[in-house]
């Protein structure tokens, strides 16, 4: 019981230090925007306080079969500029999604990748999230 109460506070411990990272991040990057193809990290895109910008045609029509309509991924396009984030989900790709990283190149946006399950060499959570808020703050 010991050791099993003095991991939880370790765990706590380090969830704790990743809230941090995600407030001093918010205070750092005001206003920030993303344009993010799936909702991988919704979630964390929140905590940090990055304004997702994506369509939401384009979310909707890029989690159906037909994918993303031509006049949508245009209008996506445009929004797509060096005061924006490109979020990818770095296991997947697309012609969709090669689209949106040529934009992303030719205006500055940076790109980011994100995952859905851990990518190799990672095999816990702490990390997997801290690598995230990383990449992001590169």
């Amino acid at each position: 019981a010991k050791d099993f109460a003095k991991n939880a506070e370790t765990l706590k411990n380090k969830l704790n230090d990743l809230k941090k990272r995600t407030t001093e991040y918010k205070s750092k990057h005001p206003g920030a925007k993303v344009i993010s193809t799936e909702s991988v990290a919704e979630y964390l895109l929140r905590d940090l306080g990055l304004e997702d910008v994506t369509p939401a045609e384009y979310v909707k029509q890029s989690e159906s079969e037909a994918g993303v309509s031509v006049a949508v991924l245009e209008k996506t396009l445009r929004l797509i500029n060096a005061d924006t984030v490109l979020v990818l989900n770095g296991q997947t790709e697309d012609a969709v999604s090669k689209k949106l990283v040529a934009q992303a190149q030719k205006t500055g946006a940076r790109i980011v990748k994100v995952y859905e399950t851990f990518p190799e060499g990672v095999n816990d959570y702490l990390t997997f999230m801290g690598q995230a808020i990383d990449a992001l703050e590169k």
